[in-house]
């Protein structure tokens, strides 16, 4: 034990130590300063209404009355509703030009309805089919009247129609939820690579530890000493240069992941720990090591920030 604090205390006189333990303690303060961010699971819908008829209130109630996952909301202009497809505010948009509904029943099909979406989006279709569906619950009545001719039965034609689709004579459709769509809300912070740098650290430590026993070993330090003893001095260097760093990422680690990846930590730790006394065996001169560690520290580099990345 006292062989383990004195070379604690060697290594904790390095300023390039206090270095690799601020990298870890700047990260998670940074981590820990960045406000939560939210994301809602709401798909928001934007429309513009510039049709004033009936037929465009009618559209609307049907709309709102909608119950699918689709969040409408709605906007002044076509140009509000473009603002917000290109930021990102809304999946898609759609304009209802002025006398839209009179083209549509009339079967001029003039104006045409407008639809803004992104090349990122993927749910337009399928928000198309809610759009249309309220558009056709809309003006259907008045098709059905117009396409018999006889206005004299438009009242008749229309509760006659209103009783079919609100039946299930024709078909049935079977939901398996009720009510409307339960939005979650989830926060979330952005991920900084603690964990990442806590494992290339935890190596590099390993790697500086027995840097340090192989100066020692070529100024004569220990020539005197058994080769038990040197091989105790070398095990207790290493635990040395590890164990700070171990103890501070898992700290670390813990306030950014929780528990996520303290089991991971430890084997990383001990692995780069057996790493460096296999080493020890077959490097002897500390001048190959440092030939050695720039390798070794760049194929874990490029391991874990890939896989962080990825």
């Amino acid at each position: 034990m006292n062989r383990l604090i004195v070379a604690c205390k060697r290594i904790l006189h390095r300023k390039l130590y206090w270095c690799m333990l601020g990298i870890l303690l700047v990260l998670t303060a940074i981590y820990s300063l960045l406000p939560a961010k939210s994301q809602s699971t709401e798909i928001r819908v934007a429309v513009c209404l510039e049709d004033q008829s009936s037929y465009a209130g009618q559209f609307r109630q049907e709309l709102d009355a909608s119950t699918s996952l689709y969040q409408f909301y709605y906007v002044q202009d076509s140009d509000a509703v473009i603002r917000d497809v290109q930021s990102g505010d809304a999946e898609c948009g759609y304009v209802i030009p002025e006398y839209f509904f009179d083209g549509y029943i009339s079967g001029t099909g003039i104006p045409k309805l407008l639809q803004y979406e992104t090349n990122a989006g993927t749910l337009s279709p399928a928000i198309c089919e809610t759009v249309f569906l309220s558009i056709f619950k809309a003006a259907s009545p008045q098709l059905l009247v117009d396409t018999v001719g006889d206005s004299s039965l438009s009242d008749e034609l229309k509760s006659r129609m209103q009783e079919y689709m609100d039946s299930d004579t024709i078909f049935r459709m079977s939901s398996v939820t009720s009510g409307a769509y339960d939005y979650k809300e989830n926060t979330y912070r952005i991920q900084l690579p603690v964990y990442e740098c806590t494992c290339v650290l935890a190596l590099f430590a390993s790697l500086f530890g027995l840097m340090l026993f192989l100066q020692d070993k070529e100024r004569g330090i220990y020539l005197a000493l058994s080769g038990r003893r040197r091989s105790g001095i070398l095990c207790s260097t290493l635990c040395a240069a590890i164990l700070p760093i171990y103890l501070i990422g898992m700290l670390c680690n813990g306030i950014t992941y929780g528990t996520a990846t303290l089991l991971q930590i430890t084997l990383v730790s001990v692995t780069a720990y057996l790493l460096s006394l296999v080493l020890s065996f077959f490097i002897k001169k500390s001048r190959t090591l440092a030939k050695l560690i720039p390798v070794l520290l760049l194929v874990a580099i490029a391991y874990f920030f890939v896989n962080y990345i990825l």
